[in-house]
């Protein structure tokens, strides 16, 4: 009033119930990106690199800064030929993603076979605006299938071939001498007492 009195007040309200959602959803979207056993990487659509998570950085040695601006390129391995990144690209361009085993290289040089998705995803422009990496460690997986086959097939006692691999190798040659038209010949060697010994000695 004339005075200076203040006669009302004039205030507004708004419903915030909306924003704390969105943000408590991208609280959860961050905390599982940075959680995640898997190793995440994000890049823009020219497949520089935005944004890693920790697993990748257990998993291939390189700290977020290291990688940062850089192409996925940097691990390559020279394990795999041109035509398999073709064929990636080819796929991921005309499904929108692709999994299979790659063979990356580690910051120290290490070789380390990944079980990998990529999947791009659309800008509001119906463009592609990111591709979004995530894959994790098979070197375990290989070390105990390959543990597992020497088990199958090799003695346990003497590390040598062992008779279900001399079976499959024979089975392999005789196809192969059949399908060739070629002839094979298998000699067969006893040494005396041998069992005597094996099974004492």
């Amino acid at each position: 009033d004339d005075d200076g009195q203040p006669l009302r007040s004039i205030g507004t309200v708004q419903d915030v119930t909306g924003k704390r959602l969105t943000d408590e959803q991208l609280s959860l979207a961050a905390s599982v990106f940075d959680n995640s056993l898997n190793g995440i990487l994000i890049t823009d659509a020219h497949t520089r690199i935005l944004k890693v998570n920790r697993a990748f950085s257990d998993i291939m040695g390189y700290s977020p800064a290291e990688v940062l601006g850089r192409k996925p390129s940097l691990f390559k391995s020279e394990r795999h030929p041109q035509s398999f990144y073709r064929a990636l690209w080819s796929t991921l361009k005309r499904n929108g993603k692709w999994q299979g085993e790659i063979w990356d290289r580690r910051r120290d040089g290490e070789l380390v076979p990944l079980w990998q998705n990529i999947s791009s995803v659309l800008g509001n422009d119906g463009r592609i605006a990111h591709y979004i990496s995530v894959f994790y460690d098979l070197s375990e997986q290989k070390r105990n299938a390959n543990y597992i086959h020497h088990l199958a097939y090799y003695d346990a006692l003497t590390d040598l071939p062992n008779r279900q691999l001399f079976n499959e190798r024979c089975e392999h040659a005789l196809e192969r001498s059949r399908r060739n038209c070629q002839p094979l010949v298998i000699l067969f060697l006893g040494l005396d007492r041998f069992k005597h010994v094996n099974d004492s000695l």
